[in-house]
């Protein structure tokens, strides 16, 4: 009986030093907690707003390579080139290879991975088949060339004698398109346009005032677009948020000491939210690159910077209670973020940023700002601010031909034991002007002579198509090959290759098989003709090269999203950024351009195409009119459709359905008159005037100047040419015998 009230009393004298212990404590953190809260609020802020190293990583995928890159046979080689911000120290920087191999034939099989020159991996593989996952270590080093080169080469010997065939298929190496690159950069070091341009993402963001678009900005927007599509970047086109607008707050993630202000506390609900304050704009926008809103590339707008103004203003309104250092911080970021800058003069502008360097383009400079970031001129943006009064290339409209070096060729030598590869790449309308097209190549090639007596052969291939192939001298000195292009060959991007194939056994087996330099010299040049006379997209391209107008519906200046398709099929047709006009057409208007012409969704005056399109109703006829297609109910789809009206040539794209397809920026419109795209790319592709290529083939023509009847009276003529000469060179020889014989 005493020991249980005993028990009882020690529990209740347990119960209040427990209760008087908490109480204390309480008291002690709400003495506490002012100091506390002011600290690391401070420090939340300083965290979110301070410049720290960025962090890039990306993938073969996200570069252009969509397909595993395939290495077989003796001796295979790729060089990959991975951009890094150029002339700046990186760190923390890694190559995982991802790939795997085939090994049905045996033999001796290794791959050797070198990164600038330097082999960093290799491993000799046994097994029949199997993955290949290596982390590959990258140096610190500056890249002044913006690239590290990373080469796979691949090694498959099955002969055991050094004269046995080599040719085997069943030894295969492939690179993972997932093979990623990621390394670290100091912010702090980019401090000009060159650098910033050289440190966007892969798929960088262009960030617009909210609403509907002023026409300048929306023509600025547009060609800024579609240089970096022709750099390889796909942008992504972003408005600042306002009120009304939901937003997926997934994956945010905000700072404990900053869920004490209102707008974070409603950011941190989580799902699809609706933004109901300025102030919730401002946080997203402090938040940076995990709200969505943050900007690669600005169009520096007076509307931009008073959007921007009042989402700050009416955070900083939450932080009233707040220490001065967090307020400090904020307004610091929001000055160096760019946020406050009004328009100035400057075409580009370097803004430091906060975490990334940030490029501000004026609106009423799209242009200019579109022709100084060409390859051509950006490397002259060595500072971090320019007005450009002009920037376009050389004149070419007088020229006959043109030097491959002026079109992006680099010239040097490459080694060859079995095969070696040179190319170019380059846009129809970006250095071609007048009107004109490659009509034929001189490329001057040299190669070192080997120790077979088997010439090397040079194969010319332009898009694919193989347009000639010879043997060398090989004697170390320069040959000329010229090959012809013909039109169904062109496209609006164009890749001129060059292969050279060397005999690898050595002369009678008494040596090892060695490489030997090939090289295509500087005075190769391609050479130009008039574009083809023919209502089809490559007919159309070339025009694009002196004068071209972009015409856009007037409610497209409402949808910024519109701007991604605007910019694929600018990419897609070849229209050039700096050098084209842009026109904006009301709702019922036709468009009257005095030039070649790109119409999105624009309706056009004197154009009578064979495509006709309805809600989600698409007929599609010959130039015979007879109808080729007529079904409704479709949707998300376009279709594309190479125009003539009166003496102007054009594309006309139109949207089938309600809804439009989500266009790639990597998009190329190639032969035929009308093309059909979806989200993932061209579905049909036809040419309704001759859909078995005849009318490519009569332009060729060496007769093109006759009719059907006219060619073959031509064909006569000529063979009786023929004959009568070979009869005066027969009666010449007799008629000198008889002579001889009279002596």
């Amino acid at each position: 009986m005493h020991r249980s009230r005993n028990r009882v009393q020690a529990a209740l004298l347990a119960c209040v030093a427990l209760g008087a212990w908490v109480a204390g404590s309480a008291g002690m953190a709400n003495a506490q907690t002012p100091a506390d809260q002011v600290e690391t609020l401070a420090a939340a802020v300083e965290r979110l707003t301070a410049r720290s190293h960025g962090h890039r990583e990306i993938s073969l995928k996200e570069l252009g390579i969509q397909r595993p890159v395939v290495l077989n046979g003796m001796d295979a080689r790729r060089d990959l080139f991975l951009p890094v911000p150029a002339g700046i120290p990186i760190s923390d920087a890694s190559v995982a290879l991802e790939g795997r191999y085939l090994r049905g034939e045996g033999g001796r099989t290794t791959y050797v991975a070198a990164v600038d020159g330097v082999p960093v991996a290799s491993r000799s593989v046994g097994e029949e088949q199997g993955s290949v996952s290596d982390q590959l270590p990258v140096s610190g080093e500056p890249r002044p060339s913006g690239f590290v080169n990373l080469n796979v080469a691949w090694s498959s010997v099955v002969g055991r004698d050094l004269c046995e065939d080599e040719r085997s298929i069943g030894n295969v190496f492939e690179i993972n398109p997932n093979t990623r690159f990621s390394y670290r950069y100091d912010v702090s070091a980019v401090r000009d346009i060159a650098t910033a341009w050289s440190a966007l993402p892969s798929r960088p963001v262009l960030l617009l005032p909210a609403g509907q678009l002023p026409p300048d900005v929306y023509d600025a927007a547009w060609r800024i677009g579609t240089v970096l599509a022709r750099a390889g970047k796909a942008v992504q086109i972003r408005t600042l948020p306002r009120i009304g607008d939901e937003l997926d707050t997934d994956g945010l993630t905000i700072p404990p000491a900053l869920l004490s202000i209102a707008p974070f506390q409603s950011l941190a609900r989580g799902g699809r939210i609706k933004i109901t304050s300025d102030a919730e704009v401002g946080a997203l926008l402090l938040l940076q690159r995990q709200g969505g809103v943050d900007a690669d590339i600005i169009i520096g707008t007076e509307g931009f910077r008073a959007q921007s103004d009042t989402a700050m203003q009416a955070l900083l309104a939450q932080f009233a209670t707040a220490p001065g250092e967090a307020v400090a911080s904020i307004t610091k970021w929001r000055n160096e973020a760019g946020l406050a800058m009004a328009p100035t003069a400057d075409t580009i502008r370097l803004v430091p940023g906060a975490g990334h360097p940030v490029l501000a383009i004026s609106p009423e400079g799209g242009a200019r700002a579109a022709g100084f970031l060409s390859d051509l001129w950006r490397s002259l943006a060595v500072v971090p601010a320019v007005r450009v009064a002009v920037a376009q290339g050389p004149d070419l409209s007088d020229a006959s031909s043109i030097p491959l070096t002026l079109l992006g060729g680099r010239v040097g030598s490459f080694d060859v034991l079995a095969r070696g590869e040179w190319s170019t790449t380059f846009d129809l309308s970006a250095m071609v002007a007048g009107g004109r097209v490659p009509g034929g190549f001189d490329l001057d090639v040299s190669a070192a002579p080997s120790a077979g007596v088997t010439s090397p052969i040079a194969s010319i291939f332009f898009n694919d198509f193989l347009l000639g192939a010879r043997s060398l001298k090989a004697d170390g000195r320069p040959e000329r090959i010229f090959v012809s292009v013909p039109h169904y060959a062109l496209a609006a991007r164009n890749t001129l290759r060059v292969v050279v194939q060397r005999q690898p056994l050595s002369d009678r087996c008494r040596e090892v098989p060695q490489a030997f330099p090939v090289t295509v010299q500087p005075s190769s040049r391609v050479l130009l003709e008039a574009a083809p006379d023919s209502v089809d997209f490559i007919g159309v391209m070339p025009r694009y090269s002196d004068k071209a107008t972009l015409i856009v519906p007037r409610t497209y200046l409402s949808e910024a999203t519109s701007l991604m398709r605007v910019i694929a099929l600018a990419n897609a047709a070849g229209l050039p950024p700096e050098r084209s006009g842009f026109s904006v057409v009301a709702e019922g208007a036709e468009a009257r351009p005095d030039s070649a012409f790109l119409a999105v969704d624009a309706r056009v005056a004197g154009v009578e195409g064979k495509v006709r399109v309805e809600d989600g109703r698409l007929v599609l006829n010959t130039s015979a009119n007879t109808t080729l297609l007529d079904v409704a109910g479709l949707n998300r789809l376009g279709v594309a459709e190479a125009v003539k009206a009166g003496d102007r040539y054009g594309i006309v794209y139109r949207t089938i359905g309600h809804e439009p397809p989500a266009l790639a920026p990597s998009l190329l419109l190639g032969r035929g008159d009308v093309t059909v795209f979806s989200s993932s790319g061209p579905v049909v592709a036809l040419d309704t005037r001759t859909p078995d290529g005849s009318v490519e083939a009569a332009d060729r023509d060496v007769f093109s100047v006759f009719t059907k009847v006219g060619r073959s009276v031509g064909s006569l003529v000529i063979a009786a040419g023929i004959i009568t000469f070979l009869l005066f060179v027969l009666l010449a020889v007799l008629a000198r015998r008889r002579a001889a014989k009279g002596h």
